[in-house]
């Protein structure tokens, strides 16, 4: 096939073997014929060429329908075989722009075209990786249990430690290598539920369930929910352990796709140890991990066909009401916030999704841009950065005119990204049991009665809010009310 363009110079187009726009462009003496497409693309791509001052060509196209890698290539003459433009190793790239230095000073014509490669779809769900930790007798457990004095709870079974790796997708719906620990119980052979336990709020990258350092109550708990019979699930989360890149702090999709990717592998590892599971399962969290609990429970009661039911669910202390009275306690001026570390986290987490700042100084104070940002590396943490912050006031982080823009505009994209993310304003049909201290200021009890109001007022009368001691506040709340939620559970199992 060919085709001629009027121009001061003819020539015949090749045949490709990919549908394409094709786009001719004249400046000055140098003719650009630009042509981009894909094996799979279905539609034409809109593609822009703009020469700067230099004549150096700047090319930028849409993106495909579907996730693609694109390569720029270039020929000087039409006989000439396509060739990725120079430095070969720079493709391909994800982005839609490349700027050509080579332009003003090589031949007199010059032939580009752009080819997208779709990436595969993820496989989520996908066992990447898996390794044996150890395996505790009941009396180990048992053991651990009373060196934390934890009497209520008694061991039913010795437990298996794995680590895992495993796909799932990242806010953008591409691949991602999560990682997680699961825990297996060792002294039952009937069919058992799953149960995925959502850890709080970490910075530092190796404090997750997959380490299973045994640091701490939380860490070990786990172990305890397994060794009451149930298959354990605990989500490290995208951008802890072994997962690359920036946490996503307090994003509901990939809190979510973190959870629910990770079951079947916990189904697999189960399988290894000759147990069966059935579709039933229980979900536990804490702060960060009560809102991943409250969001998993919220998208799998909204599928038309869930792959599990969830019987019971504790969203403990979370944050769910984001763009309100999380945002409004952050805000708050002359205040002695116990956690102020986590205004810049999730600034800093939200606009790696949803780009609402380009200079993080029209955002924050130098002050915590030189000090404090770097600092959000997944090798600190959040009692660390604390430390460095210049004040308790998390207001006082800000620019006055970002500051004074975000309170008052109802769209600003900010919080529109936060309203997107509230998990609170929904119906449950399972039982949900909320423990929330009267004294956590860091993420305040309003937060869950204003939940619990919602239910109530979407129709749902399978939820409640227990306060278990009123005078704890957040950090020392946890226990008792991990405590108190498995016990809870134990009532609710079928």
């Amino acid at each position: 096939m060919t085709t001629s363009l009027q121009t001061p110079r003819s020539f015949c187009r090749p045949r490709l073997t990919y549908k394409q726009q094709i786009i001719a462009v004249l400046a000055g003496l140098t003719l650009f014929l630009i042509s981009i497409g894909s094996l799979k693309a279905q539609n034409p791509l809109n593609l822009q060429v703009q020469f700067d001052s230099s004549l150096r060509a700047l090319l930028d196209w849409t993106p495909h329908t579907d996730p693609s890698l694109y390569t720029v290539e270039s020929i000087d003459n039409i006989t000439h075989v396509w060739k990725p433009v120079p430095p070969v190793g720079q493709w391909p790239i994800e982005g839609t722009s490349f700027l050509d230095l080579r332009a003003s000073f090589l031949p007199q014509q010059r032939f580009y075209r752009v080819t997208a490669i779709p990436l595969p779809k993820p496989e989520r769900a996908r066992l990447v990786s898996f390794e044996k930790d150890s395996t505790l007798s009941i009396d180990e457990v048992e053991n651990w249990l009373g060196q934390l004095g934890i009497s209520a709870i008694t061991p039913r079974s010795g437990v298996s430690l794995y680590s895992v790796r495993y796909e799932t997708i990242d806010a953008f719906g591409k691949s991602v290598i999560a990682s997680g620990g699961i825990v297996t119980p060792t002294d039952f052979d009937e069919t058992l539920p799953l149960f995925s336990y959502q850890h709080s709020t970490v910075l530092n990258a190796e404090i997750v369930p997959s380490r299973f350092s045994f640091s701490s109550f939380e860490s070990l708990l786990p172990l305890f929910i397994a060794s009451q019979g149930y298959v354990t699930s605990a989500p490290d989360f995208i951008g802890l352990g072994d997962s690359p890149g920036l946490h996503p702090f307090l994003h509901a999709t990939t809190a979510v796709s973190s959870v629910i990717d990770m079951l079947p592998v916990a189904r697999e590892i189960a399988a290894l140890e000759n147990l069966e599971t059935s579709n039933e399962l229980y979900l536990m969290g804490y702060g960060e991990g009560g809102y991943a609990t409250m969001a998993t429970h919220r998208d799998l009661e909204g599928m038309n066909a869930p792959p599990y039911e969830v019987i019971a669910s504790v969203p403990m202390a979370g944050p769910h009401d984001l763009s309100g009275l999380l945002l409004d306690t952050l805000l708050q001026a002359d205040t002695n916030y116990p956690q102020p570390f986590i205004l810049p986290y999730l600034l800093v987490a939200y606009n790696d999704i949803y780009a609402f700042y380009d200079d993080p100084l029209d955002v924050f104070t130098a002050e915590i841009v030189t000090r404090v940002l770097p600092s959000l590396n997944g090798r600190s943490t959040g009692e660390l950065i604390n430390t460095i912050l210049p004040s308790e006031t998390p207001r006082e982080f800000l620019q006055p005119a970002f500051l004074e823009s975000l309170l008052g505009d109802s769209n600003h994209p900010l919080l529109v990204a936060l309203r997107e993310n509230d998990v609170y304003d929904w119906k449950p049909s399972a039982s949900l049991r909320m423990y929330h201290c009267d004294a956590d200021e860091t993420f305040p009890k309003a937060i869950s009665e204003r939940a619990l109001d919602a239910f109530f007022d979407n129709g749902s009368n399978s939820a409640e809010l227990i306060d278990p001691i009123p005078i704890l506040n957040h950090e020392e709340c946890d226990a008792i009310s991990f405590t108190s939620a498995i016990l809870w559970i134990e009532t609710q199992r079928n």
